[in-house]
């Protein structure tokens, strides 16, 4: 009987020694982060468009033609991809939301997708953020009525089509020395050219590349545009976005004018 007594004394210190610290075991291993929460809202339109096919379509969340409404968080710097999410419509503050992590926290950039049924984008958005690395950063988005052109080598967006003119945009993958260059015409013909070479600006704020075709009065409801953005990156070929070839007009990606 003693033997099993002292036997059980042994094995309980033991055990209290080996437990003395269990915080010091495992503070010089912390776990891994799970990731960096956001809150991404769609905010109020500041789009003014009158043209028939967007005058009902006033902001992103009262247009019926949006079926999904998606979002693209990157690294400010280097365009990598912090995370993607679908954002739900939030009836109590007529917008779109959602609360999701991304991978990363900093500068971020911020883009909103709004899709008809045919996964094609009616409504773009853009902002810059700083994601924080504690809590949960809310970020607003605000959204226009746009028109996607897509072609083999990416995609540009089409907004502000108002008084025979629009802007447009371009998500960049890296960042350019020399500016990209926007083409423009309405036939796919060199006589049809009416904007040529025209400096897109790059805004950190935003994000985007972007810049005013300015306005034609061929550029009407109804008209096919032709539209083609040259990019020269430090290294490489030049590469038209959407697509085409930069002397042939009718190769470029084009559009209906509203």
């Amino acid at each position: 009987m003693k033997k099993t007594l002292f036997s059980l004394l042994v094995v309980a210190t033991s055990l209290l020694a080996s437990c003395a610290n269990p915080v010091a075991s495992s503070s010089s291993n912390p776990a891994p982060s799970t990731g960096y929460s956001v809150n991404i809202s769609t905010g109020a339109s500041p789009s003014t468009s009158t043209s028939s096919a967007l005058s009902s379509a006033r902001s992103l969340f009262s247009d019926s033609n949006v079926s999904t409404v998606s979002v693209s968080v990157l690294n400010s710097s280097t365009f990598a991809s912090l995370g993607t999410a679908t954002l739900s419509r939030n009836t109590t503050n007529s917008n779109f939301s959602g609360t999701f992590t991304v991978s990363a926290s900093g500068s971020a950039l911020v883009y909103v997708f709004g899709k008809n049924s045919s996964g094609s984008v009616i409504w773009f958005g853009s902002t810059s953020a700083t994601i924080q690395s504690t809590g949960t950063t809310s970020i607003t988005v605000p959204t226009v009525a746009a028109l996607e052109v897509t072609g083999v080598n990416g995609t540009i967006y089409i907004t502000n089509m108002v008084s025979n003119g629009f802007t447009v945009s371009y998500i960049p993958s890296v960042i350019y020395s020399t500016a990209p260059a926007l083409y423009a015409s309405v036939g796919g013909n060199s006589a049809g050219l009416v904007t040529a070479s025209s400096a897109l600006s790059y805004s950190g704020t935003t994000g985007v590349y972007s810049v005013s075709a300015g306005t034609s009065s061929s550029w009407t409801t109804g008209a096919q545009i032709w539209v083609d953005v040259l990019l020269t990156p430090s290294s490489g070929p030049q590469v038209n976005v959407p697509q085409g070839t930069l002397g042939q007009n009718s190769t470029y990606g084009s559009f209906i004018y509203p």
